[in-house]
């Protein structure tokens, strides 16, 4: 068997649709990189919308990735290049963890996509030689072990397999369940769509411009997806820099954060039983101490560790109607 019967041969529009949800992430990251240096005002970590374009993102991105599981040729798939594709990806996503480590270490990045990926397609490997029906059962029930609360997994060596009770303080987390959901349907569907008794021509791949740069980046997704995010942050970082968001659409940074805070502090206090005047009263008195102690990371990306969230709940405390009242007397 030569070399070129022994590669299978790449599907076009399969690329395209990979290079599709390549280019609806860096569209995602570059409004996240807006948001996070206060050009553009969207809290992208709870606005419905960005959430469930994240989650359209992740869906399609896995779908497509165990799709190609099946037509990569499954058990028949060379260990060798199969490994050595998994280290690189392995290796991308050891970079990324190291980074996040350092630039967000209230927010490290210990199992996001990449990491995903590289549990994922063994697991999708392992499972390429089932019919589509049970590819199909599995996904069910990876979708309802999403579901599953357990405090027990909460510890740094099972809260990977999002069986816990709580999600992670990350700028990136895929667990393991319910993402292995969409991989298995996508095998399946790849599945039927290769079944000998009934075999289907491959869809033609998208004409002009945009298909080929559709295609383009689905054949080198693994670099794009690397490399796209550090270029963004600098370009609106540089951009940041030279001229600051002060006066733009989110207004500086400090004032984001400010809005941000009494925006979701007043309601919460006036739905307890405060008044407009004790509340506008406690929730400056808590942004005054959460601002002070805040790093501009952590109010750029409103991501907290349980500790930091847990200072923050002790100085909102002191904000307490009854705590300024017996603070003012002491002074006195």
């Amino acid at each position: 068997m030569n070399g070129s019967e022994a590669r299978p041969a790449r599907i076009p529009a399969v690329d395209t649709l990979r290079g599709f949800a390549i280019l609806l992430m860096v569209v995602y990251h570059l409004f996240w990189d807006l948001d996070a240096f206060g050009f553009v005002r969207l809290e992208i970590h709870a606005n419905p919308f960005w959430v469930g374009f994240r989650w359209l993102i992740l869906s399609l991105f896995l779908t497509i990735m165990g799709g190609s599981l099946i037509l990569a040729g499954g058990r028949g798939i060379d260990p060798r290049k199969f490994v050595r594709r998994l280290l690189m990806i392995a290796g991308g996503a050891a970079l990324i963890s190291l980074y996040s480590l350092f630039a967000f270490p209230d927010a490290p990045i210990l199992f996001g996509v990449l990491h995903f990926i590289v549990v994922a397609a063994t697991l999708g490997w392992l499972a390429a030689g089932l019919g589509a029906g049970v590819l199909v059962a599995m996904a069910a029930g990876a979708a309802l072990l999403g579901a599953v609360s357990l405090s027990g997994f909460d510890t740094g060596m099972l809260v990977w397999t999002g069986l816990g009770a709580t999600t992670p303080v990350s700028l990136d987390f895929v667990p393991l369940f319910p993402w292995l959901a969409p991989v298995f349907l996508g095998m399946a569907a790849a599945r039927v769509a290769t079944d000998r008794n009934r075999p289907r021509p491959a869809p033609p791949a998208p004409a002009g411009p945009a298909g080929l740069l559709l295609g383009a980046l689905g054949r080198r997704s693994l670099l794009v997806y690397m490399v796209h995010q550090p270029v963004l942050y600098g370009l609106v970082w540089l951009a940041a820099s030279m001229a600051p968001p002060g006066s733009g659409i989110g207004g500086d940074l400090e004032s984001r954060f400010a809005r941000a805070w009494l925006e979701s502090c007043l309601p919460a206090c006036e739905t307890s039983g405060g008044s407009e005047a004790v509340c506008a009263a406690t929730c400056r008195c808590g942004l005054e101490e959460a601002s002070a102690i805040l790093s501009p990371e952590e109010m750029r990306s409103g991501q907290l560790s349980p500790d930091r969230q847990g200072v923050l709940a002790t100085l909102a405390r002191r904000c307490a109607p009854g705590a300024r009242d017996d603070s003012d007397r002491e002074q006195e």
